[in-house]
């Protein structure tokens, strides 16, 4: 709490707020590794046409730095082929938890533009 430059009492409401709005989704028995992420998309079976907050949302481990297995590809086949496997590795991974990305989170290097300049 030191160095927000607030009172205690604030700090400790700041911290409170916090903890009550991002602790559902910190919650996990799952291990999360180095270049993983959580990922928060709606479940499959909604319709496009139901609201988010009423959607049943599933939770996604994504894998955007595979480590070794990733410096490997880039090595052998370059860039482009590194940010091909990427995405087909997280795309995977939604596929197999049967959600979807509602487009609101946008990953770093592996958005369609790049995509399309790739092929």
């Amino acid at each position: 709490m030191e160095g927000m430059n607030c009172s205690p009492f604030e700090a400790n409401a700041i911290l409170d707020t916090v903890y009550e709005v991002f602790s559902p989704a910190m919650v996990s028995d799952e291990q999360q590794d180095l270049g993983q992420m959580y990922l928060l998309c709606t479940g499959i079976e909604n319709s496009s046409s139901k609201p988010l907050e009423k959607a049943q949302m599933v939770r996604v481990r994504l894998t955007l730095d595979g480590g070794s297995e990733d410096t490997q590809v880039r090595r052998t086949d370059g860039i482009i082929a590194l940010r091909q496997h990427r995405m087909e590795r997280m795309a995977s991974s939604l596929s197999t938890r049967r959600a979807v990305n509602t487009g609101g989170f946008r990953l770093p290097h592996l958005q369609l533009r790049h995509a399309h300049a790739d092929s």
